[in-house]
């Protein structure tokens, strides 16, 4: 078995002795066989993982179309005096959306990432208020994020489709032969 502990230095900043750091804990080996193979069906964190790998394209692709109808609509009316208030309000939202996926993922998911790193001081709308938003390069990692969100959830949600119907028909496959009634059609092609 492997050791995993992570020395912590002591409080004098000298590093810690082997043994004092903080241990991550070790799952309990499942008590028999069947709790081994089947424990996975009563772990409510299966199934909101799940709702995750679901959710995901349907929201991928409404995070694609809106952020590409917005862009290519407001980018186009960009030489008008419409164009330029509308584009900012765009980056504000897609910062939003972001923060809103971040949720979503800490929730269903389990993790812990830390919310976008934008300090910003000052009214909504002044200048450098937004030239600081302009200028942050978590503005445009979240805008690549939520546009890769779309063919991630493509991957995702078919996975986990064939994960879940896959299983399903093949246990129900004798019953198909047999319901067929001549017992040569699998029902698989």
């Amino acid at each position: 078995m492997l050791d995993v502990s992570i020395q912590a230095g002591g409080r004098d900043g000298r590093p810690a002795e082997r043994g004092q750091g903080m241990q991550t804990e070790q799952p309990s080996p499942p008590a028999n066989v069947a709790e081994r193979y089947f424990g996975v069906v009563f772990d409510p964190q299966v199934y909101l993982r799940l709702v995750y790998l679901l959710v995901s394209f349907p929201l991928g692709l409404a995070y694609f179309v809106v952020l590409v109808t917005c862009l290519a609509t407001f980018g186009g009316l960009a030489i008008t005096i419409v164009g330029i208030p509308l584009l900012l309000a765009t980056m504000y939202i897609w910062c939003g959306v972001a923060d809103f996926d971040r949720w979503l993922a800490n929730s269903l998911l389990g993790t812990a990432v830390p919310p976008l790193p934008f300090r910003e001081s000052g009214q909504p709308w002044q200048w450098e208020r937004i030239w600081a938003r302009l200028t942050n390069l978590m503005t445009w990692r979240a805008l690549v994020y939520l546009f890769a969100r779309f063919p991630q959830g493509i991957g995702t949600f078919t996975f986990a489709l064939f994960v879940l119907f896959v299983p399903v028909q093949l246990v129900t496959l004798p019953l198909t032969v047999w319901l067929s009634g001549d017992g040569t059609d699998a029902g698989l092609w």
